[in-house]
């Protein structure tokens, strides 16, 4: 099927929010792109725009539950992932989707728009005591949301929404998925603060045996000072 009006994202004829649907990009970013389009071009546009009244309307809620169902199959086929462990959560933007493990997040790009943004790009892995901040920017009436991870060692984008387009270190997403990629970091945080606190009695117990060698006069003093400062960095 060509293009179509859209009957639920629609704010006059529902024609961005057609267009949107059927590129799978969001329909503020499609109005915002017209709107400038029609100043660039001293409102020549208009009477194409008035024309798209001949194009049949359409109801994109069945489309967008059967595009879900696609990249959710689609992710659960990848399984790049090591030992073919399953994600714990997988939040799906329009310019990627992040897949969440226990040690890791892997970024994917499926979709057209995934693909226009990072066409040379593949999967991007981060392991989860590598990311050094999570920035979340929910979506507005008319601007995509996103959502960046800040790495260690790797120079963080510091430009909004149209930045992250582009970010390999960054998903944007719709209007509608605020809260999916809420409680994605959430949980990502949630396991961050697990692996620091696992990682810390670790090193606790280490530094007890240490002393215990010590006290033995198994190890020397400058022997224990030295691997108790390495536990603790």
């Amino acid at each position: 099927m060509g293009f179509y009006r859209s009957k639920d994202e629609k704010i006059l004829l529902g024609l961005c929010g057609g267009i949107a649907d059927k590129t799978n990009t969001n329909a503020g970013l499609v109005r915002m792109a017209f709107i400038l389009i029609t100043g660039f071009t001293g409102g020549l546009i208009l009477p194409l725009y008035a024309l798209s009244i001949l194009l049949p309307r359409k109801s994109t809620e069945s489309q967008e539950i059967t595009s879900q169902s696609k990249d959710k199959s689609q992710i659960k086929e990848q399984k790049e992932l090591q030992n073919n462990e399953e994600p714990i959560m997988v939040a799906e933007g329009n310019t990627g989707q992040v897949n969440l493990y226990s040690d890791r997040i892997i970024i994917t790009r499926d979709g057209i728009l995934a693909k226009l943004n990072h066409w040379n790009k593949g999967s991007k892995e981060i392991p989860l005591d590598q990311i050094a901040s999570i920035q979340l920017k929910e979506s507005g009436s008319i601007s995509a949301g996103y959502i960046r991870f800040g790495q260690s060692g790797y120079m963080e984008s510091k430009g909004g929404v149209f930045s992250a387009a582009t970010d390999e270190n960054s998903v944007n997403f719709n209007k509608g998925k605020d809260k999916e990629f809420k409680d994605l970091k959430n949980k990502i945080n949630e396991l961050r603060k697990k692996k620091e606190k696992d990682k810390n009695k670790k090193n606790e117990s280490a530094i007890e045996r240490l002393k215990q060698k010590l006290v033995e006069d198994k190890i020397s003093e400058e022997e224990f000072k030295k691997k108790k400062k390495l536990l603790e960095e």
